[in-house]
C-alpha cells in the first residue's frame, strides 16, 4: 500500500512527457505551413518510391449514400510499363471499308484461300479487331501487323490502321514469316523463298544501282558491277553462282553475298519517300480453309455492328 502515491506520480509525469510532446509536434506542424500545406489536402494513399513511383499521395474520401467512398484508387501515377489492354476503340472509322473480290472456294489449300479490304472512302480505320464471317457460321477476329519486316528477327506486331489508297489482303493460313506485314519496295526478296498468293510484286532496286566502287578493291569496280548488274532484282544470289564465277575478286563475291539481300535492301531504302507500298499482307493463321462454296463475307465493328457485306464469285483472282 505504501508504494501507491509512488505509482501515480510515475503516471502522471508519464502522460506530461506525452502531452509537451504533443505540443512540439503541433509547433513544428504549425512552422511548415499547417492547414495551408500543399501535401495536408493531396491524397488518401501515397505511391510506392522511385522506380515505380514518385512517393506522392493521391486519392480522396468522400462521403457517399452508402456511407464513405475512396476514390483514386489505381489512378496513382507511375513509370513502370502499363500491362492494361489499350484496344478498347468501339469506333475508329471515318469512313466505310469495302471488301474487295478474292479466291474463296477454289482455292485448292489453306494457303491459297484470300480476300481483300480496301479502305474505300475512309482516312483512316483500325483493321485490328474487326471480324469476318462466312455463311456456315465461321468468324475469326484479324490481328495486328508489323510495318518495317526486318528479316531473321522476331517483329512485334502492332494495330493495323488502313489508311485511304491502302489495301490489306486477308490470306487464311499462316504467314510464312510468322507475322503480318506492311509491303516495301524490298519485300521481293522474301519471294525467292517463300510462296505467297498472291504473289509479292518483285519492284526492288536493281543491286547495281546501290553499288559503290569503294565497296571492292579499286581495280574490280567494273568488273564486280557488271557481276552485280547481271544478278537482277529482288533475287539474293546463289553461293555457288558467286564462288564459281572466276572474273571478279574475292571483295566483290563477299559483297555480293552479304550486301545484295533484303535486310540489305531494307536499310539502304527504307527512308525513301516511295519505300512503303499500299498494301498489307495479313494472315488468319486458320489451319482449314474458312469459306464454302456458297459464301457471303461480313465485315463487322468491334462493338458488333455490320460495316460491310460481300458474296465472292468463284472465280479466278485478278491478282
Amino acid at each position: 500500500m505504501a508504494d501507491k502515491p509512488t505509482s501515480e506520480l510515475s503516471a502522471k509525469g508519464f502522460f506530461l512527457q506525452f502531452l509537451l510532446l504533443l505540443i512540439i509536434l503541433f509547433v513544428i506542424w504549425l512552422s511548415t505551413g499547417g492547414p495551408s500545406r500543399p501535401k495536408s489536402n493531396s491524397g488518401f494513399f501515397i505511391e510506392p518510391p522511385a522506380p515505380l513511383g514518385g512517393g506522392d499521395s493521391y486519392g480522396t474520401v468522400e462521403a457517399g449514400p452508402d456511407g464513405l467512398v475512396i476514390k483514386g484508387v489505381g489512378n496513382q501515377k507511375s513509370t513502370a510499363p502499363s500491362t492494361v489492354d489499350t484496344v478498347t476503340v468501339t469506333n475508329p472509322f471515318t469512313g466505310n471499308p469495302s471488301l474487295v473480290q478474292g479466291t474463296a472456294g477454289i482455292a485448292k489449300t489453306i494457303n491459297e484461300e484470300y480476300f481483300s479490304i480496301q479502305a474505300g472512302d475512309a482516312q483512316k480505320f483500325r483493321l485490328t479487331g474487326l471480324s469476318v464471317r462466312s455463311e456456315k457460321g465461321k468468324a475469326v477476329t484479324l490481328g495486328g501487323a508489323t510495318k518495317l519486316l526486318k528479316f531473321g528477327v522476331i517483329n512485334q506486331e502492332d494495330l493495323l490502321f488502313l489508311e485511304k489508297g491502302e489495301t490489306a489482303i486477308v490470306s487464311s493460313g499462316r504467314s510464312p514469316l510468322g507475322v503480318s506485314f506492311r509491303v516495301n519496295k524490298c519485300s521481293g526478296y522474301l519471294d525467292q523463298f517463300y510462296k505467297f498468293n498472291p504473289s509479292i510484286g518483285h519492284k526492288c532496286p536493281y543491286p547495281d544501282d546501290d553499288f559503290k566502287p569503294k565497296d571492292v578493291t579499286t581495280d574490280d569496280a567494273y568488273y564486280c558491277r557488271n557481276f552485280i548488274g547481271s544478278i537482277g532484282r529482288c533475287r539474293m544470289p546463289e553461293i555457288k553462282y558467286v564462288t564459281n564465277e572466276m572474273g571478279i575478286s574475292q571483295s566483290c563475291k563477299n559483297y555480293a553475298l552479304e550486301k545484295i539481300n533484303y535486310n540489305s535492301c531494307v536499310e539502304a531504302h527504307k527512308n525513301d519517300s516511295d519505300f512503303y507500298t499500299n498494301e498489307w499482307r495479313v494472315f488468319l493463321g486458320q489451319e482449314t480453309p474458312l469459306w464454302s462454296t456458297s459464301i457471303n463475307l461480313e465485315l463487322k465493328s468491334i462493338d458488333g455492328k455490320l460495316l460491310d457485306s460481300l458474296p465472292l464469285t468463284l472465280t479466278n483472282s485478278p491478282y
